[in-house]
């Protein structure tokens, strides 16, 4: 089986405003553009609430919030439950407030199981629509294993792989398991049953387009175009600089054992080799195998029937959560 493509008229690409006083939730998934989007929204504030839209809170996005609204630890690497004002303050603005529309993004809500997905419907009183954003699986799969690296761990991709293929055709996703099945229930399933299928959207982003995700949040907030600032945020690294990056990190575990590692890596060096290191136009870029197609090909005809049969409605073309994207044989590294 594959994935089937839709005929052109049959791909929805543009959606409408939804109606006044909607509260638009957009669980993620990670690594599609959400960061991106986040940060438009936080630097839009102010004209996103001249036109009637309000992006709750001061911060950049919505995860404090969702990880007390699920039960969270504050980060998942400490015990303990992440604080009940996290979510209280926002809460009240989402129901206070008087606006046309509220907009509240992260995508810590797409890790949650069917009974903390019933924990997010308690909360959310007020008209809501659940987004959810995805794209072409091995761009995913390859852009979550550097992500990880990022947060200083340091499996080899191949090894990192060989856990995220383990179930077929289920997929999983080491260090964000948004795909997970454990409960009997699926990623968009569990949500559309806890808020209705008429009440999400699921969006494949078009891999050739970088501005889909921007124009499909104006649409649904009924905003001019241009009104989200174009940002590309939360950028990749080269091959070199992820090869180094997980070396430094296994060498940095096996000397130390620490867990300072992380804080070493993505809220220090990571962000600052990506911001200011100059790249030599030979720098090779990472590829996936030709193995990851096959059995991202496979996941995505799951994912795609597990869309369908929850009858949420879908903009893009299901048919892309297969493209395969930068595919081949490893790019030789330098040996230093």
């Amino acid at each position: 089986m594959t994935v089937e493509a839709r005929e052109p008229e049959d791909v929805v690409t543009e959606v409408a405003a939804l109606p006044r006083g909607t509260t638009v939730l957009h669980i993620g998934a990670p690594k599609t553009g959400t960061t991106s989007l986040q940060q438009s929204a936080a630097g839009s504030r102010q004209r996103l609430r001249a036109g009637g839209v309000m992006y709750p809170g001061r911060y950049e996005n919505h995860r404090r919030f969702a990880r007390s609204l699920l039960g969270y630890p504050k980060e998942p690497w400490l015990t303990g439950r992440a604080p009940a004002h996290w979510s209280t303050g926002i809460l009240k603005q989402l129901v206070n407030d008087e606006r046309d529309y509220a907009l509240v993004s992260s995508e810590t809500f797409s890790t949650a199981d069917a009974r903390d997905v019933a924990r997010v419907r308690a909360a959310f009183t007020m008209p809501t629509h659940v987004v959810l954003t995805l794209r072409p699986l091995p761009g995913m799969l390859l852009s979550t294993w550097q992500q990880c690296v990022k947060n200083a761990e340091f499996r080899p991709f191949d090894a990192w792989l060989d856990e995220a293929f383990r179930e077929l055709p289920m997929l999983r996703m080491p260090g964000g398991d948004v795909f997970k099945e454990r409960d009997g229930t699926n990623l968009v399933g569990r949500w559309a049953d806890a808020f209705g299928p008429e009440n999400m959207t699921v969006v494949v982003l078009d891999p050739t387009d970088r501005d889909h995700i921007f124009r499909v949040f104006e649409d649904l907030l009924g905003q001019r175009r241009g009104t989200l600032e174009r940002v590309t945020a939360n950028s990749g690294m080269s091959a070199v600089e992820t090869e180094f990056f997980r070396q430094a990190a296994e060498r940095i575990f096996l000397e130390t054992g620490s867990r300072a590692r992380r804080d070493l890596f993505h809220g220090g060096a990571v962000n600052t080799v990506i911001a200011e290191r100059p790249r030599r136009t030979d720098e090779p870029s990472l590829r996936v195998p030709e193995r990851v197609t096959r059995h991202a090909a496979t996941a995505a005809i799951r994912i795609a029937e597990q869309i369908e049969s929850a009858g949420v409605r879908v903009v893009g073309d299901l048919s892309d959560l297969a493209a395969a994207g930068r595919v081949g044989d490893p790019a030789p590294l330098p040996g230093r």
